[in-house]
Order: C-alpha cells, then structure tokens, then sequence
C-alpha cells in the first residue's frame, strides 16, 4: 500500500518533469502504452512540475522522492507498507514538508531550480555582536552570475594536495554561460574528471580581491574545476 498527496491543477500537457541530483527528466503523463501504465510511479527529487506554455505549477518536496503525474495532477508518495524485507518498514512517527508554486513561462524559465534548493536548505541565522560585523561580511567567498549554472559541490581533492574541487552543472537543458566569483588566493585552475584528474588548464582573470572564471556548459553538462593555491 502506498500513502500519497494529490496535487489537482489545470494544467494542459502530455509531459510532467521531475527534478534530478545534475538536470530533470520528463516523463508522459498519459497512458497510452504498457510502457507508460508501468511507469506509475517515477523517481524526483526536490521537486516535479506540470506546466504549459505561460504558466505552471511546481510541487517542492524535501525528504520524499516517488511522483506520479496523470494527466493534470500530480501526486507525491508519503508512506510506503512493504513487509519485505523490514517488515517494520515506515512504521512509528513522520514528519516531512512539501510546498506548491505556481509560477509564469515554462519549468525551465521558472525559478523552480532554485527554490528546490532553498527549500531544501533553509537559510541559517547567527547572532553576532554589532562590532564584529564589517561591509565584508555581506559577500560570499563564492557567486555566479549567470542563468542556469549551480554550484552543487565544494570540496576537497581526494588526494590530500590540498587543492579544493568545485562541481558546477547545467540545470535547465540548455546551453548556459556563467561567471564564477572566488575571494580565494587561487593560483592555477584546472578542470577536472570525476576522479579529480587534473586536466586543461582554465584562464582566469584578476579583479581586485577577486577572480573571475568564465564557463560555458551543453545542456545538462557537470562541469568541475579543481583549484590550487
């Protein structure tokens, strides 16, 4: 047995998109197929959507990843009763969270990306004394200016040489163009594959405190730069 939410709307598509760890996928919300009957339930992860030219709807969700769109609704699963191989499974007290937005243009002209994210990750508040706070304080070590292109990942190398990776990806299917900022003493940039290689080296410019990459991301492209100082 399976508990969900129900989203009603009156959305006019034949495709509802779900949010994935590096980009969404689409998946159809009729069922003409024995295809499209077994995919009853699809796998998303902070948010899925219905939208049609001019406007849609997003459902945000921050701890629950089965959807379902049929036709003009879409639905999240809360709870699940299997009793294999926990036959516990789901059991005792839940809480979890989920919010609708609705919103102009299409999902991927809509800020759903971004909200799926602060969902997700709350703002955090400190108390400090007035004489501890400086102008500087208001800036990040790390922006980007430019639509489409997130920060997903900052760490350090594996290695242990010190050098700190930073994984970046497109996240609307398009081709995107972005600055990335750094208040960091960097002394070289790479890219870099998923085991950290280092590989071509990437230009930079200098601007006051700061240095300025520039990127240019394919539709859904991870894109990681590894940093040395």
């Amino acid at each position: 047995k399976l508990l969900k939410v129900g989203f009603d709307t009156s959305i006019q598509t034949t495709n509802a998109t779900y949010d994935t760890q590096f980009g969404s996928l689409k998946r159809s919300t009729t069922v003409n197929t024995s295809w499209d009957s077994a995919r009853y339930e699809v796998c998303g992860h902070k948010w899925a959507d219905l939208s049609e030219p001019g406007w849609g709807v997003s459902v945000l969700n921050e701890s629950k990843f089965g959807w379902s769109g049929r036709d003009s609704s879409l639905t999240l699963t809360l709870l699940k009763s299997p009793k294999a191989p926990d036959d516990t499974c789901d059991m005792r007290q839940h809480s979890f969270a989920y919010a609708i937005m609705p919103h102009t243009g299409t999902v991927e002209e809509s800020s759903v990306v971004q909200r799926g994210y602060e969902f997700n990750n709350p703002l955090k508040f400190e108390m400090l004394p007035s004489d501890a706070v400086a102008a500087e304080s208001s800036r990040s070590w790390c922006s980007i200016e430019g639509e489409g292109v997130v920060l997903h990942t900052v760490k350090p190398a594996e290695d242990g040489s010190g050098d700190l990776v930073l994984r970046l990806f497109e996240s609307k299917g398009t081709r995107s163009s972005a600055r990335v900022e750094l208040l960091l003493p960097v002394r070289a940039v790479r890219e870099c594959n998923g085991m950290e290689d280092p590989g071509d080296e990437v230009d930079f410019t200098q601007n006051a405190d700061a240095i300025i990459i520039p990127v240019n991301l394919t539709p859904f492209k991870i894109f990681a730069l590894r940093l040395s100082f």
